[in-house]
């Protein structure tokens, strides 16, 4: 069967690109001719811009200086980056260079099955030139083929009451339905929309998978021990409380970030790595330190003494996982002491979860085939 994957395939980000790159394989393992649908449109592509005249231009002072700042001390480290993860998707995705579809004008036919998800698709787009909902990802009519959802996220679900009803529309669109948190299931049952909560498509894969693509990495790990900081989103708190362990431990920190701040280099700093370098340092910390879902996903995979650390308002999903895996004090925003983490508990429990979902995208595949034959 061909099927289609509906994501934030390009996005220049670790957690986006594990998320397709699991999804995929794990489709093709089931027999099926997999492949993404293309979709990414130019307020995707320009957020993702090293430097735009067109933001310059309608930049304050400030944010001028900030861009100029960025250009001349940061610019070959961006660059390095953004080619990196860009090899990633062109090497191990199977995507073209340039995307196929990228207005409302395109109509998609190539598929039999299209999956959306996972990560954040249906969340309110903030760019200046596209406000609001994108519904190529709630299952417009420019996607002409069966649709499921798969693990589909909105992250806050801020959603204005004369919105609810065109969603709900689109929604009820999709032959299946499922999704990551147990808050928007709640919520799409508030419009009357059934749904299955089922695991991040990382999970799907198992640890071997992700070790074997780990091991592609070029790059030789720098510590045989140390504490990993995944720092997304730049926290201090997070350094802080690396810091913290660190003394304690009295091992060395490799920070992985794409913050670009001045007399930050050296060995502790890793900005620029390939996906498979990413996960071979995951693989080898002897603790993580993450403010990123996808850090604490694949540290669970990995088996890793892990903490999850200063994600504030974005912490739900994580503390969803962690609750369902019977280790919700992995979550802290405080230093303390906590026991580790007996993995002879949690991965049964993550066992029936990725049992539960592996059986709702078969089942959702089965039924489009019986479907079609009727």
């Amino acid at each position: 069967m061909k099927i289609g994957i509906l994501t934030y395939h390009r996005a220049e980000n670790y957690g986006a690109l594990v998320q397709a790159y699991a999804l995929r394989t794990y489709l093709a393992g089931l027999g099926h001719d997999v492949d993404f649908v293309d979709y990414w449109p130019d307020y995707h592509r320009r957020f993702f811009e090293l430097f735009s005249w067109r933001k310059f231009r309608e930049s304050s002072l400030k944010g001028k200086m900030v861009l100029i700042y960025y250009t001349l001390f940061w610019h070959q480290a961006r660059k390095r980056r953004q080619q990196n993860l860009q090899a990633f998707m062109h090497e191990e995705l199977g995507l073209p260079l340039k995307a196929r579809y990228r207005s409302d004008h395109d109509v998609v036919k190539e598929f039999e099955v299209v999956f959306y998800g996972s990560d954040q698709i249906w969340r309110r787009q903030r760019m200046p030139s596209h406000p609001g909902f994108d519904f190529w990802y709630f299952g417009s009519d420019t996607v002409q083929a069966r649709k499921i959802t798969y693990a589909a996220s909105m992250g806050s679900s801020d959603v204005k009451e004369d919105e609810k009803e065109v969603l709900r529309q689109y929604l009820l669109g999709f032959e299946a339905i499922s999704v990551r948190e147990a808050s928007l299931k709640e919520w799409l049952a508030s419009l009357g929309i059934q749904a299955q909560i089922v695991c991040d498509p990382v999970f799907l894969l198992g640890k071997e998978a992700w070790l074997s693509l780990a091991n592609k990495a070029s790059e030789q790990l720098s510590y045989q021990h140390y504490i990993l900081v995944y720092n997304l989103l730049g926290q201090t708190s997070t350094v802080n409380f690396a810091q913290r362990l660190s003394k304690e431990k009295n091992l060395p920190i490799v920070e992985v970030n794409k913050k670009y701040v001045l007399f930050t280099s050296g060995r502790r700093y890793c900005r620029t790595a390939r996906v498979e370098y990413f996960l071979s340092l995951l693989a080898h910390a002897d603790y993580v330190v993450s403010n990123s879902f996808h850090g604490v996903a694949l540290s669970i995979i990995f088996q890793k003494q892990f903490f999850a650390v200063g994600m504030g308002p974005r912490a739900g999903r994580v503390t969803s996982l962690l609750n369902s895996l019977r280790i919700p004090e992995r979550y802290t925003d405080v230093w303390r002491q906590v026991p580790p983490i007996d993995y002879t508990v949690v991965t049964p429990l993550l066992s029936d979860m990725v049992t539960s979902s592996r059986t709702f995208i078969r089942d959702s595949i089965s039924n489009h085939l019986t479907s079609n034959e009727e």
